[in-house]
This record gives structure tokens, C-alpha cells and sequence, in this order.
């Protein structure tokens, strides 16, 4: 894309969500070599890794099955504070 002053530019949002295992991270490589060749920049965020941030302490670093479940739960704890949070009529 052109960072001349005025030049028109856009912005896209794709989201890839899957279970552990599932090879999605090859999915999103592709994706962003697709983009590339329009002159898009990509950014990954991956939630595992901000989840990482907020566990005290880290789940990195563990056996793959201690990570998976202490990932699992601190997700479970993140999608429960949000429902807390949201004022929906019950």
C-alpha cells in the first residue's frame, strides 16, 4: 500500500479460530502470502499468547498437556469475566 500523503488505504480484519493441533497457524501463513502480494501488512495476535501475559504465573514453558489445560482454563476465566460484564437481559 502507499503511504504517499493522500493515497487512498484500507483496512481488513480476518480472524482464524480452531482448536489446538489443528495446523491453523499454516492456514494464517498462507493468508498473509496471499495478502502480501496486494501490499497488505499482516499482524498476528494470537489470544494463547495474551492469555500467556495474564497468567500468573505463565503457562509457557510447561508440559504440552499442562499448558493446554492452564490455557484452556485462563480462557474459560476470560470468557466468564466478559459475560459478567455484559449487560444482557436474562
Amino acid at each position: 500500500m502507499s503511504t504517499e500523503p493522500g493515497a487512498a488505504q484500507s483496512e481488513l480484519v480476518i480472524a482464524l479460530v480452531a482448536a489446538v493441533g489443528t495446523g491453523i497457524g499454516m492456514v494464517g501463513d498462507q493468508v498473509a502470502t496471499q495478502l502480501d502480494e496486494y501490499d497488505y501488512r499482516t499482524h498476528v495476535l494470537r489470544l494463547s499468547d495474551y492469555l500467556a501475559e495474564q497468567a500468573e504465573p505463565t503457562f509457557r514453558g510447561k508440559p504440552f498437556d499442562e499448558e493446554l489445560w492452564e490455557a484452556m482454563t485462563a480462557g474459560n476465566r476470560l470468557q466468564q469475566a466478559w459475560v459478567a460484564c455484559t449487560p444482557v437481559a436474562r
